[in-house]
């Protein structure tokens, strides 16, 4: 009996070791991963694409009537989301597509916009870097069936690592 007693509690004793020493070592991975400035996941990338979604104009209700081209103040897409983890604090990089003819003045306002509505979705967002990007005549008019927002967010087609996400940038 008592020998079934110490087995018990050496058995008993080195589970609960090992689940101590299991946590530690999960703990321990994640404050590397904070302390290195890691990647967000690609689902939080496109969490932080779908809050723009709205602000996104369509591209046949961009189109001026009188010039054919895209209205100055449209956004007309989202693309190369990137997001990177500093502590419990995110910044993001983005890339925004707009009308070539829209003044700095409306510029300053779209940038204002986006940063405003992502910052206001996410509370750990410290920072915003919006990168505007004007669409040519027939670049426009080649996205009117494309979707609004890229699908391959945080992707712009070459495969070079970036701190700012886990895949190529």
């Amino acid at each position: 009996m008592r020998a079934n007693y110490i087995t018990d509690t050496l058995l008993i004793g080195t589970l609960i070791s090992l689940l101590i020493l299991q946590q530690g070592v999960s703990l321990l991975a994640q404050a590397i991963r904070d302390l290195t400035d890691a990647g967000v996941p690609e689902a939080t990338r496109r969490s932080l694409a779908k809050t723009l979604t709205p602000l996104i104009s369509s591209p046949s209700s961009s189109i001026s009537p009188a010039t054919h081209s895209p209205t100055a103040q449209a956004i007309l897409g989202i693309r190369n989301v990137r997001a990177i983890k500093s502590g419990s604090l995110m910044f993001v990089d983005l890339t925004v597509d707009v009308s070539p003819s829209m003044t700095m003045a409306e510029a300053h306002s779209v940038e204002e916009v986006v940063r405003r509505k992502i910052m206001e979705e996410r509370s750990e967002v410290k920072e915003v870097r919006v990168h505007l990007h004007a669409l040519e005549a027939e670049e426009f008019r080649s996205r009117e069936h494309v979707p609004k927002v890229v699908a391959g967010v945080g992707s712009s087609g070459d495969n070079r690592k970036d701190i700012w996400n886990d895949g190529p940038c």
